[in-house]
């Protein structure tokens, strides 16, 4: 009998694994080739494929390395087959691609979050187990595997998932200091290797000296108990030891790598005019429920109260991760709704405690009771898993930035002057640039480097040298592009610009300012085009929730309403223009 419930709980977590790598793999490709479809994998992408130049510190400060070295060993290897297939001649023949087609260079970063994501499911099992038992790890695995936030941004490229997957991993190794006062430096190499990752996994220090100190009063009492520290010291130079070594770049340059610290940390702490509470509320309020669903949401704040009341050592060192990363989060204006992803893991794990107490009273009892649990455990993981397959249909749907730039290219004559109008590259369509185009990057770029020798400009440069080179580029339909919020109309009879693509959303920060172009537009120029990513403004407008400093162009909470991931892009054309292509499409 106990043999075939141990196959059906195997069976059941394979279930949960295969299914939880199909939801994070599915639209797993969104957006591309664009460079931004996901704000930040940009620059990840961009600092790995640095190290082709031959410089191998990334000269990148607002991530520790480890991820960044992890992606370019995956491009090392990519690289060497097809040097060995003949595909590449050398490694500009493979860098080139990120400015010609990038797609694989981001499908890299995104399906190794995947696979974390996925992966956190099994580790999330494995310390819901140890902690509280086989029922409350299903459970707790289950939870994770359709959680909504981490199912979503498990599709990016980025480090919060690949973080979680490295917290969860290092509490099991943490908890073993608290059970048999062993692991010191397995759990400080893990902690290290969490904090090359994100600045964040620096959090675990805490725990290590929770399970620390919790081992040693129960052995030794008190006062033995906190002044025996010597395995506790080997554990943190391990752990700096560990982040040295994953992020060697940061300590090359380490007063420029402090001043980006007290920046993001800055960042984090200033009100800035776009979200409208503190961390403490922010988590609680608004991203804990939606990220989770609010029925699990609900269940997990029971499991938290349960853990407080009963305070076992596993409850006390489970705790104390979440709790000193959501007071870390306290007073701080500066949060994206991807900084509540550490702490879901752990809400699950509560939440499937809860979920197996009741399990072990109804599993026993009347069938009608058995059938009225499983309906209670769907009403909880439903919202969350209807929302996780709600985004992965609307991801894997063309970007409207893509739609934009196909227009452009059927409609628009090759070499047309062209106006983005806006701040940021976010929210246009990426255009092939023509050769004047290429020129006034490339002098940009040479302004750059020298100022900053180490940048990345000298990638951009390098492989738009090698490509002139090659006559690779210009493209047949490339365009004279212009970016920015300084047009006048001297400024638009001098460049003949012929068209202005303006760019909207509900993220404020990150739409054209349009309002300062509206008089001219409305002097010189007619709407030719609008793509809109709604299908009904109006509900989006009343209903959608949307991170208000993330240049993500799709909402959080609210998809009704939507039809396709981008922002609402406008072409206006002059007037008398005679830069055009007879297109039906038009």
């Amino acid at each position: 009998m106990n043999n075939e419930r141990t196959n059906y709980q195997k069976v059941y977590l394979v279930i949960l694994f295969v299914g939880g790598l199909l939801i994070r793999l599915w639209g797993i490709d969104f957006g591309l080739p664009l460079k931004y479809a996901r704000p930040d994998e940009e620059g990840i992408v961009e600092a790995a494929l640095y190290f082709f130049t031959g410089d191998f510190n990334p000269h990148f400060y607002y991530y520790p390395h480890a991820f960044i070295y992890l992606n370019y060993f995956v491009y090392l290897m990519i690289y060497c087959a097809g040097r060995i297939g003949g595909i590449y001649g050398n490694t500009f023949d493979f860098i080139q691609n990120y400015l010609l087609d990038p797609s694989i260079f981001f499908i890299v970063p995104r399906v190794l979050s995947a696979i974390a994501g996925t992966l956190t499911i099994l580790a999330v099992y494995l310390l819901g187990t140890r902690c509280y038992g086989k029922n409350a790890g299903l459970f707790s695995a289950l939870f994770i595997s359709v959680s909504y936030l981490h199912v979503r941004d498990s599709h990016f490229g980025t480090t919060d998932i690949i973080l979680t997957m490295a917290v969860i991993i290092s509490l099991i190794a943490i908890r073993k200091i608290m059970k048999e006062g062993n692991g010191y430096i397995l759990s400080g190499l893990l902690a290290g290797l969490a904090t090359g990752i994100k600045y964040n996994g620096a959090i675990l220090v805490i725990p290590i000296i929770v399970a620390h100190v919790i081992y040693n009063i129960r052995k030794n009492g008190w006062m033995k108990g906190i002044i025996n520290i010597k395995k506790l010291l080997l554990s943190g130079v391990i752990m700096i030891f560990a982040f040295i070594i994953t992020s060697p770049g940061l300590f090359l340059e380490f007063a420029t790598f402090m001043k980006r610290l007290i920046f993001m940390s800055n960042f984090l702490r200033e009100y800035n005019g776009f979200n409208p509470e503190p961390g403490r509320t922010y988590f609680l309020k608004i991203l804990l429920p939606i990220g989770m669903g609010f029925p699990l949401f609900c269940l997990s704040i029971i499991g938290v109260f349960y853990a407080c009341i009963k305070h076992t050592d596993d409850d006390v060192l489970i705790l104390s991760f979440p709790l000193c990363y959501y007071f870390h989060m306290w007073d701080n204006y500066g949060v994206f709704v991807r900084y509540a992803i550490p702490v879901i893991p752990f809400f699950c794990i509560f939440a499937g405690r809860i979920a197996a107490k009741f399990f072990s009273k109804f599993s026993e009892g009347m069938s009608y009771k058995k059938f009225l649990y499983v309906v209670v455990i769907i009403f909880i993981v439903m919202p969350s898993l209807w929302k996780s397959l709600k985004f992965d249909s609307l991801i894997s749907k063309e970007d409207t930035r893509l739609i934009a730039k196909r227009w452009i290219e059927t409609n628009v004559a090759p070499g047309t002057a062209i106006y983005l109008f806006g701040y940021y590259k976010y929210y246009f369509p990426e255009l092939n640039f023509s050769r004047v185009s290429i020129d006034n990057d490339m002098e940009y770029l040479k302004k750059s480097m020298a100022y900053a020798p180490s940048s990345h400009s000298s990638l951009y440069f390098m492989s738009y040298s090698y490509l002139l080179e090659k006559r690779i580029i210009p493209m047949t339909k490339s365009f004279d592009v212009f970016i920015g919020t300084d047009v006048t109309n001297n400024y638009i009879d001098k460049q003949n610009i012929k068209y202005i693509v303006t760019g909207d959303y509900f993220v404020d920060y990150y739409s054209g300012q349009n309002f300062m172009i509206r008089p001219l537009l409305k002097k010189k120029f007619h709407l030719v085009k609008e793509f809109s990513p709604y299908n009904n403004y109006n509900k989006v407008a009343k209903e959608s929730y949307f991170d208000p400093l993330d240049a993500f162009y799709l909402p959080f909470e609210g998809f009704e309403g939507i039809a396709n991931p981008g922002p609402l892009l406008q072409i206006y054309e002059l007037n008398n223009n005679s830069n055009i292509l007879t297109s039906p499409s038009r």
